[in-house]
C-alpha cells in the first residue's frame, strides 16, 4: 500500500501510476487515480492489473496477396495504421473473439484461452464486408 500524505482537503488532484513494476504480459487497468479528499478524510483506491497479449499479422486483401499497406482500422474499439508492408501490431486483454475492421474489408480472429505472450500470425486475409 502506498501513502500521498500531500493530499490537502477538497482539492482534485490526479495521481499518475508507474507501470514499471507490473509484471511482463500484463498491464494496469487504469494509468491514473483521481482524489478529492473532503477534511480529515482518506481515500482508498484498488488498482487491478489484467492480463494483456499481442496479435502481429500482414494483412493481406480478398486475393491472399496484395498487401494492405497504410489503411486505418478498427481492433476492440480501437483505431489503428497500418505500415508499408500491412504489417500491424496489436493488443488485446483477455481471450475471445476479436473482429477486425478496415471499412470495406473485415475479418475475425481468436485470441484463446491459452495465450502465453503474443500471436504471431504472419499473414492475414480479409475479406470484403457482406451487404
Amino acid at each position: 500500500p502506498a501513502v500521498l500524505s500531500d493530499l490537502a482537503s477538497y482539492d482534485r488532484r490526479a495521481h499518475l501510476l508507474d507501470a514499471a513494476a507490473v509484471p511482463p504480459n500484463t498491464s494496469l487497468d487504469r494509468n491514473q487515480l483521481l482524489f478529492e479528499p473532503s477534511y480529515k478524510s482518506g481515500s482508498h483506491a484498488k488498482i487491478g492489473v489484467r492480463k494483456s497479449g499481442w496479435i502481429r499479422a500482414k494483412l493481406v486483401g480478398p486475393d491472399g496477396a496484395t498487401p494492405l499497406a497504410l489503411r486505418s482500422g478498427t481492433f476492440d474499439g480501437t483505431e489503428f495504421f497500418t505500415d508499408r508492408t500491412g504489417q500491424v501490431h496489436l493488443e488485446f486483454h483477455a481471450p475471445g473473439r476479436y473482429a477486425i475492421d478496415l471499412g470495406d474489408l473485415t475479418t475475425t480472429i481468436s485470441a484463446p484461452d491459452s495465450f502465453t505472450d503474443g500471436i504471431d500470425l504472419d499473414t492475414l486475409k480479409l475479406e470484403y464486408k457482406k451487404k
